[in-house]
């Protein structure tokens, strides 16, 4: 029960970008129309960095929503097949997008400097990184198909013609690894220098040619009459691959391009960008992958189960049906980690506890209604998503037991944004191991088998995972030393770490709030333009590379 990490290809250096200057040699790059996040309307800076995001969400939710009504309506156990191999696919998927994000905000300081060399030095260097490394992951998941296609399908009869299909899926759609990171590569590059238009332009075609593919392939066999699961795959990989065109024309026009062209005759290494690019994206990805991992542990929980095939079906179709109702919360983490972050940094805490708890409020608000909506429409959304009357029943458990963690799930998405504004991802990380892998596969088992309450006993113990992960989130969020005189429990869990008074305190200025007088326009420029907030002992902060 998580937003999805696809769903992540952040837009926050958007914002950041914002209150950096305008650069004369980076065409069609970036718009500076003010300081929107730490000034003025925060609804407004907020939104400015929400909405790309939550279009991105929608492309990528609604071409997963046509895979599941396509397999729908095949014949065999499509659907649970399809679930397994999407899983294989995310943990790639959330490799990829992770170092993308973090090469995003690297290009987002270099433009920020001015530095339209570095800014297309690092488009290639993370360019190549990206592509090595899902060529990589296309190989290994090609000689492990079977292997782990074998060990988590829940196939209990005709295993191999269901696992045979499923090979056909998982090695067709492989290969949009490759396209995926040349899309997400140049999107990061272009979301860096401001311009989100290129990712929205990429992922919106991707999304129309996936659904066109999927209903002449699967729904009409035209040109070739049953492709079946195949035809899917074919759809996803086409759609990459289409995308991927557009991303090259656009990169190709793009001043990014030209400056590259210098930047692949030197002689760089290119270790001043890698090291800092893995410092951020690793964490980053460990804790998406954690949860995907712990997936797979389910997988072989639920093929314990009377009806294996149909429960890990009903868990496939209910994620993805979740995922609707899940859509706003990727957008309102990214602009609370912005908002958070870029307000921190300038001592402007009462805005940033402002924007964390308002957009928190907002999620939670947005997620009961969706929830009330989904336990209410479960058997009609389950009628519409399968024609397997066991797993119909399976899926109507799973809706309307998710939905009473939704609201818990908006704590945990928009606290866990805010906290990594503050470079607090250790203990996140540890709370969602914790939670998915001991609670929640722990629990798992024990109500699903040991009690004897089948799929219901797992979807109740997903829930109550979900819902103690955005307690614990929570409450790492409001004991954060940064919030004393706002958090009745700031400090609480820290009091022997002292806090740090900022430059504009040691000056001898009072903390900026939101309504601070334009009297102070000077003294809070020249006390806040360098400002370093200490984020804890072991903070690791990124460093534009001196020399690419």
């Amino acid at each position: 029960m998580r937003i999805r990490a696809t769903q992540e290809m952040s837009v926050c250096a958007d914002a950041f970008v914002e209150e950096l200057p305008q650069t004369s040699g980076s065409s069609g790059s970036g718009y500076v129309k003010g300081r929107t996040i730490t000034h003025g309307s925060l609804k407004r800076g907020l939104w400015k960095v929400s909405w790309p995001i939550f279009v991105t969400a929608l492309c990528l939710s609604t071409v997963d929503l046509v895979h599941v009504q396509c397999a729908g309506t095949l014949e065999g156990n499509a659907q649970a097949m399809i679930g397994v191999c999407d899983q294989l696919m995310m943990i790639c998927l959330i490799v990829i997008t992770s170092f993308a994000n973090a090469g995003a905000a690297l290009v987002s300081k270099a433009f920020g400097a001015g530095n339209s060399k570095a800014v297309a030095s690092m488009n290639n260097k993370m360019l190549g990184l990206l592509v090595a490394s899902a060529v990589v992951m296309l190989l290994t998941v090609l000689v492990l198909s079977k292997v782990l296609l074998t060990k988590f399908s829940g196939c209990v009869d005709n295993c191999d013609y269901t696992i045979g299909e499923g090979q056909k899926y998982l090695n067709i759609v492989v290969f949009a690894l490759v396209p995926y990171a040349f899309v997400a590569s140049v999107n990061s590059t272009f979301i860096g220098i401001g311009n989100a238009r290129v990712q929205l332009i990429t992922l919106s075609l991707m999304t129309i040619v996936d659904m066109a593919m999927n209903y002449l392939l699967v729904i009409k066999g035209w040109p070739i009459k049953g492709m079946g699961i195949s035809g899917i795959a074919t759809a996803s990989i086409t759609a990459y691959s289409v995308a991927t065109l557009a991303a090259i024309f656009m990169w190709w026009r793009s001043d990014i391009f030209a400056k590259g062209k210098q930047d692949r005759g030197s002689k760089s290494t290119g270790s001043e960008f890698f090291r800092p690019l893995l410092r951020s994206g690793v964490p980053a990805a460990m804790q998406d992958v954690a949860w995907c991992s712990s997936t797979f542990v389910l997988f072989y929980i639920l093929s314990l189960l009377k009806h294996p095939a149909e429960a890990v079906a009903a868990w496939t179709i209910g994620q993805r049906l979740e995922a609707f109702a899940l859509l706003p919360l990727s957008a309102m983490s990214m602009a609370v980690m912005v908002a958070v972050g870029q307000n921190v940094g300038s001592s402007r805490l009462e805005r940033a506890w402002k924007a964390a708890w308002g957009v928190a409020a907002l999620g939670v608000g947005l997620l009961f209604a969706a929830a009330i909506a989904l336990f209410f429409l479960a058997e009609s959304l389950a009628r519409g998503a399968t024609t397997d009357e066991t797993t119909r029943i399976a899926l109507v458990s799973y809706l309307q037991i998710a939905a009473f963690a939704l609201p818990f799930a908006a704590l945990e998405a928009v606290l866990s944004g805010a906290l990594q504004a503050l470079n607090d991802c250790k203990v996140p990380m540890l709370i969602s191991l914790f939670c998915n892998w001991v609670v929640g596969l722990g629990l798992t088992y024990a109500f699903a088998v040991s009690l004897g309450h089948g799929s219901s006993g797992a979807w109740l113990a997903a829930a109550i995972s979900t819902t103690i992960i955005g307690i614990a989130i929570t409450l790492r969020f409001l004991t954060k030393s940064e919030w004393r005189g706002f958090s009745p429990l700031a400090g609480r869990l820290a009091k022997h770490v002292e806090p740090v008074p900022s430059k504009r305190e040691a000056a001898g200025l009072s903390p900026i709030s939101d309504n601070f007088s334009t009297a102070d326009a000077a003294d809070t420029e020249a006390a806040c333009n360098e400002e370093h907030v200490s984020r804890g002992k072991k903070a690791v902060e990124i460093e534009l590379p001196k020399d690419i």
